[in-house]
């Protein structure tokens, strides 16, 4: 049985509909991004639009979140913000990020890749 969660409660999906008829502001089962096999190209796209924002001393976060938004996956841009900006001080330089679209893949954005491949689960 597939469980969706919401909050910190795992629910069934066919509860979800209930849920979201009562408070449509709540995330259910076709609210949780599909990314399977596109995780490295989100990783990649946020370093980048990351890196951009930085560069521009524009502000990061916002940035992040529209380049996660169309994943719908908007939410993870704290969390990768802090995961780059990690890396940079764990690594004492800038990351070193290609330009957007560009299908190459610098050192740094093959390591940030790295961390993913050996996270257990």
């Amino acid at each position: 049985m597939a469980l969706v969660a919401i909050g910190f409660l795992p629910l069934n999906p066919a509860e979800t509909s209930e849920i979201a008829d009562r408070n449509p502001s709540r995330a259910v089962e076709g609210d949780i991004p599909r990314t399977k096999g596109r995780e490295k190209e989100i990783v990649i796209a946020a370093a980048r639009a990351w890196r951009g924002a930085r560069d521009a001393g524009s502000p990061i976060q916002p940035a992040l979140y529209r380049s996660l938004k169309p994943h719908r996956c908007g939410v993870l841009a704290p969390v990768l913000d802090s995961l780059f900006g990690l890396y940079e001080r764990a690594t004492g330089k800038p990351i070193g990020a290609g330009a957007p679209g560009c299908a190459a893949l610098t050192a740094d954005e093959e390591d940030l890749l790295g961390l993913f491949d050996e996270a257990p689960g």
